[in-house]
């Protein structure tokens, strides 16, 4: 009776590892392989909408009133006979009351007001002068 069971046992492992080989692995690669495509139509549809972007870029460039508009706001470029003129903030205004001085220089500045040297990093503050 034991032996029966216990072959009863094998017989049904047998079954469900051949059930296991026969539907869930090729299931698991089917289902990674959809999720894969869904992924690549997607990047495809986001290059459609790229390239269709850049294809009327291309035709606005290829019209030499769109060039010239570029050419004007970016570079500066007039035509010739024209004058350009830039308008330029005055000089000697007066900074805004809520604005404090920033950088180095003022570093420097409060420095030499309180007495003292200052600071070993401030030559180091390079970007406040970009």
């Amino acid at each position: 009776m034991r032996l029966r069971l216990a072959l009863k046992m094998a017989l049904c492992l047998v079954a469900l590892s051949g059930a296991m080989y026969l539907f869930v692995y090729p299931l698991r690669t089917y289902l990674a392989q959809r999720r894969q495509v869904a992924q690549v139509e997607h990047s495809i549809s986001v290059l459609g909408a790229e390239n269709a972007k850049l294809n009327t870029e291309y035709l606005r460039l290829q019209k030499t009133s769109y060039v010239d508009e570029l050419a004007r706001a970016d570079y500066g470029y007039v035509e010739p006979g024209q004058q350009a003129y830039e308008v330029l903030p005055p000089a000697n205004r007066p900074a805004p009351a809520q604005a404090t001085p920033r950088g180095p220089t003022s570093v420097r500045a409060n420095a030499h007001k309180a007495g003292s040297s200052p600071s070993w990093y401030a030559p180091l503050e390079f970007w406040d002068h970009l």
